[in-house]
């Protein structure tokens, strides 16, 4: 998460874009971040 905020923060710098690129890239990052939690959990369960 840490990652694409960073990222989008600096895409929004170099392009003038406003926040759009920070919002975009932190739901994405959170998006990534579920998703392992949720892969790690069914390894946790044997499914």
């Amino acid at each position: 998460m840490l990652v694409g905020g960073f990222l989008g923060w600096f895409i929004d710098k170099q392009a003038g874009t406003g926040p759009w690129g920070l919002i975009l890239l932190l739901l994405l990052g959170f998006a990534a971040g579920l998703r392992s939690v949720m892969r790690q959990q069914k390894k946790f369960d044997g499914k």
